[in-house]
């Protein structure tokens, strides 16, 4: 579980702090001793497998359940800890579900102005105005949810959450009902509406490529905590675990023994991210390993997987130990074939298990 002291994040103040924040369901425990701060301004992606508890942290933070232990503070304002629990309502938290829940007897414009009941009906209108021409669907105003497309009908989702103003808005998994050929546009679109309005942003999701995409700051959780966060370069090139580094991309592992800064394995003597001397557990990513005809360790082909944009190539070395080769370029090689392999970027190690 990492510390909050350690989750640096971008200068400002915290928008939302969850502290020890535990939450059980019978025997199931969904979140343990959970702390986070959420700075303003901040899109914030957490990922992790499915059942780790993500959705229920949404929903503590949400204030459709309720914790079992600790505290969680939305703009310096307690809503949940000793002194009592704030309402659902009285949060300024807007939540963006994955099925969207646009109401289909409404227009867009009525379900967008759903949240302002206690506005004018001037100030309401103005304010739905501005918030379709902010996802730039001014001119769909009039039109119902089952005439719009499902990027249109997210974004209208979005619109409906950012117009009453919300300090933080929470994402659950919002493009998983999209087309793959549109969730690029469309998480886009979504992180440019959300920085041009200047709203704090929790997106959960399993989805690796749509984390980093989105995100400020990845949150890695896994079994109910948070295990890494950072920028998604550094959690993704600088996993703070091997849990981490196997939930994320990739990762071939070996044994190997480092001695001031250098690690002695089958791929050779390499320059190691490690602060430790002794037996260890290297990760080499698939993208930092190369075919080679001419150097490197040999090896024989296994198989393939062409993906289109990339392939991957699975060797087998004299050990019998695999290893999967991510690669850009089309690899002309086939089962059976004798090719070298080498390291090309960078190795992370963790102290071995005993």
């Amino acid at each position: 579980m990492v510390d909050r002291a350690t989750t640096s994040a971008t200068a400002g103040d915290p928008v939302l702090s969850l502290t020890a924040v535990t939450k059980r369901f019978g025997d199931v425990v969904a979140t343990v001793d959970l702390s986070l701060d959420v700075v303003a301004g901040e899109v914030l992606v957490i990922i992790g497998p499915s059942g780790c508890g993500k959705t229920t942290l949404l929903r503590l933070v949400a204030g459709v359940e309720t914790p079992d232990a600790g505290r969680i503070e939305l703009q310096g304002r307690t809503v949940y800890g000793p002194d009592g629990v704030v309402p659902p309502e009285k949060r300024s938290v807007g939540l963006v579900p994955q099925d969207y829940a646009l109401f289909p007897h409404m227009t867009v414009a009525a379900n967008v102005g759903f949240g302002l009941t206690r506005r004018d009906r001037r100030d309401r209108a103005e304010r739905v105005s501005e918030v379709l021409e902010l996802v730039q669907l001014a001119d769909l105003a009039e039109r119902y949810p089952h005439e719009l497309s499902g990027g249109e009908q997210q974004r209208i989702a979005l619109a409906r959450s950012l117009a009453p103003d919300p300090a933080l808005i929470l994402f659950d998994e919002p493009f998983s009902n999209l087309d793959q050929a549109l969730r690029s546009d469309v998480r886009s679109e979504t992180r440019r509406i959300i920085e041009a309005s200047g709203t704090t942003a929790i997106f959960v999701t399993h989805d690796q490529e749509e984390a980093f995409s989105l995100a400020h700051r990845v949150a890695v959780m896994l079994d109910g905590s948070i295990h890494q966060i950072g920028a998604s370069s550094d959690v993704y090139l600088r996993p703070a675990s091997r849990r981490v580094a196997e939930f994320l991309g990739d990762a071939n592992f070996l044994p190997g023994r480092i001695h001031n800064g250098y690690v002695k394995c089958e791929l050779g003597t390499l320059p190691v991210l490690a602060d430790f001397d002794g037996p260890a557990d290297v990760m080499v990513r698939a993208e930092n390993l190369q075919i080679s005809l001419s150097e490197g360790v040999p090896a024989e082909v296994v198989s393939g997987e062409f993906y289109g944009h990339d392939q991957v190539t699975v060797v087998r070395t004299s050990t019998g130990r695999m290893f999967r080769i991510r690669s850009l370029v089309n690899l002309d090689v086939s089962p059976g074939q004798q090719v070298r392999i080498k390291v090309g970027g960078d190795v992370v190690a963790y102290p071995a298990d005993n």
